[in-house]
């Protein structure tokens, strides 16, 4: 059994729901596009975030992805790391510091929480666990909700019964991945890659820089 099809049993449980995310993602971004609440330009960007995993997602599924040219790999890689690189993380969402500064202690906290998720969604695309990304999905759209109807506690039991969820998620896939011999996605891409070409880089599903690219031509 190959590594992608470890999970899609689960993935499969999820599909539907996955789909029907998508969707509402989709509304919350052209919603928040026409609004100018406070959560407004938060609400936006994080539905953006999401629907561009979602997108990854389908890309990564498309058996000619390997075929895409080093300068786009590179491209895509920027656009998705680059708010967090040291000179542009004092204006990030992912920064607790710019959460808290802009919505307050409580609500800035969660927020900047949420917002981290959405960015590990990336990873669990490369990584093919469509359950994961779902679940993140669901922990911000029904955060949206309640903050909409300024239901601020009802954001924080949101997050503790999604964090119940990701602790016991995250040591199950662990616990598979470390010890499952059929677990061999980081070992393909070194058996399977041209390694003079840094390509293969990028399908690690994480920030290549420059130290990385500087230690592949030594």
């Amino acid at each position: 059994m190959a590594y992608r099809d470890i999970y899609k049993e689960r993935n499969d449980n999820y599909r539907d729901a996955y789909e029907k995310q998508i969707q509402a993602l989709k509304r919350i971004r052209d919603n928040s596009r026409r609004q100018s609440g406070p959560y407004a330009s938060y609400f936006k960007q994080t539905a953006e975030r999401l629907i561009d995993v979602s997108k990854l997602v389908e890309h990564l599924n498309d058996p000619e992805h390997q075929d895409t040219s080093l300068a786009s790999l590179r491209a895509e890689n920027e656009k998705r790391y680059k708010e967090i690189l040291p000179e542009n993380y004092d204006q990030s969402f992912a920064n607790p510091v710019v959460c808290v500064d802009l919505y307050g202690q409580t609500v800035g906290q969660m927020l900047s929480f949420i917002y981290a998720k959405a960015r590990t969604c990336y990873n669990f695309a490369y990584s093919r666990k469509i359950f994961r990304i779902s679940s993140v999905y669901d922990l911000f759209i029904k955060s949206y909700e309640a903050l909409l109807d300024h239901k601020v506690e009802a954001v924080r039991s949101i997050i503790k019964e999604f964090s119940k969820d990701d602790i016991i998620y995250g040591s199950e896939t662990f616990a598979k991945e470390t010890l499952g011999a059929q677990m061999t996605r980081l070992t393909d891409i070194v058996m399977t890659s041209d390694l003079t070409s840094p390509n293969y880089l990028y399908e690690y599903g994480i920030y290549v820089g420059d130290n990385e690219r500087k230690h592949l031509s030594l």
